[in-house]
């Protein structure tokens, strides 16, 4: 949390970026030993800091660097999260798009920032996809878990139906831990 607030503002905002989230009873609560997501916080942290650093780089082997960084932690957070992980791997897809749409409309040409951008997202992907293939040899996933992931959010509403009522909204009071009641014994 530190390194992503400093990476945005300063180390001032770091600080209390790190202490805010440390100290939020919501994660310390839900992350001693009974569920997994410190690694729901965690990981797209350490996932968006590289990719800042890949973004604010000066070189180009810098650039691949940290991108391969943030494809690797894209990798590993996928197992610390089996149906989510593709928030973030799609936010940041899709990301990459409109910064290239919108430096291609701003310049009118291509300019070495959108092949900056595009080399950063292809060493994204490809680093995530060889710890993806690392993984898989010790479980039973398939690679089209990853190469299908933007469609992620198609595939996530199919397994949910069953959470839903015939109204469009889900029922939170079954759906989401925290509203659970508490046992005291």
């Amino acid at each position: 949390a530190f390194l992503f607030g400093a990476l945005l503002f300063n180390k001032i905002a770091g600080l209390i970026l790190s202490i805010l989230i440390s100290f939020n009873m919501m994660y310390v609560q839900r992350s001693i030993g009974s569920d997994n997501d410190i690694y729901n916080l965690l990981f797209p942290l350490i996932i968006l800091s590289f990719l800042i650093l890949a973004l604010r780089a000066d070189h180009l082997t810098w650039k691949i660097a940290y991108g391969g960084l943030t494809g690797i932690f894209v990798g590993v957070f996928k197992f610390a999260w089996e149906s989510g992980y593709w928030y973030i791997f799609d936010a940041i897809i899709f990301s990459i798009i409109i910064i290239t749409i919108a430096s291609i409309v701003k310049e009118r040409k291509v300019i070495p920032q959108i092949k900056s951008i595009l080399i950063i997202g292809c060493a994204l992907w490809l680093a995530g996809f060889v710890v993806f293939l690392f993984f898989t040899t010790f479980t039973n996933t398939e690679i089209s878990q990853y190469t299908l992931a933007p469609l992620g959010p198609l595939d996530f509403m199919q397994h949910s139906k069953a959470a839903t009522n015939p109204n469009v909204w889900p029922n939170v009071k079954t759906t989401v831990a925290e509203f659970n009641p508490i046992q005291l014994n």
